[in-house]
This record gives structure tokens, sequence and C-alpha cells, in this order.
């Protein structure tokens, strides 16, 4: 619950998806970091090179990841794509979640949505 309400409360704040997520050591040392400044300390030590180049890294991945899910859902990444063109010229501010329903939506089409794990 306290890693939702984070989420939450922090994508309003900045305005941003911002994704929280920790365990109880991992939220003891993010507090311990924060508190101390040692994690600005140490983002300014990296230059700014090699994080561009962990974040490259980052997206080709994703990037090669639509790619193998094209050969197996065409149909779904190019609704998905399309639609995210339309909406980045007609509505940029909602294309991303014109986007995530358009998927969606096309997913439940597909016979892509499992919800069988799931109780309540």
């Amino acid at each position: 619950m306290g890693m939702a309400l984070c989420t939450i409360g922090l994508s309003l704040r900045y305005r941003t998806p911002v994704v929280v997520a920790w365990s109880t050591p991992g939220a003891a040392l993010l507090t311990t970091v924060g508190i101390t400044g040692w994690f600005d300390s140490l983002m300014k030590r990296v230059p700014s090179s090699i994080a561009a180049a962990l974040l490259a890294g980052i997206l080709f991945e994703i990037g090669i990841e639509i790619f193998h899910a094209a050969e197996h859902q065409t149909a779904l990444v190019v609704v998905m794509f399309f639609v995210y063109l339309l909406g980045k010229c007609c509505v940029p501010r909602y294309a991303i979640p014109a986007t995530l329903i358009a998927g969606i939506v096309m997913a439940g089409g597909l016979g892509l949505l499992d919800f069988s794990r799931f109780h309540v």
C-alpha cells in the first residue's frame, strides 16, 4: 500500500510517471542515501556520457522487444503505433494514455488478456 501511495503521490507532484518499489532493506538504504546527500555527490561524479550510455542500453533493449513483439503480435503493435502517431499529431498530451487504452482494447479483442489467475 505504501508503494502505491508513494507512486501516485510522486507522479501527481512531479507530473511525470514515477514508479516506486522497495523492500525493507532497500527502503532503509534509500532513506539513508537520500538524507545524507550521498546520492547527489555520487551522481555528480558519474560522467554524463556514461549515464547516457546506460540509458541508451536500456532504451535499445526496449526497442528490440518491440520488434520481437511485432513478429508475433503484428496487429497489436501496428494499431498501437498508429494510435500513438495520430495522438501525437492531434492531441499530444493524451498520446500515451490513448496508446495504452488502444493496446488494452486490442489485446482484449485478440484474446491476449488472461484474468484466470485473479481472484476477488
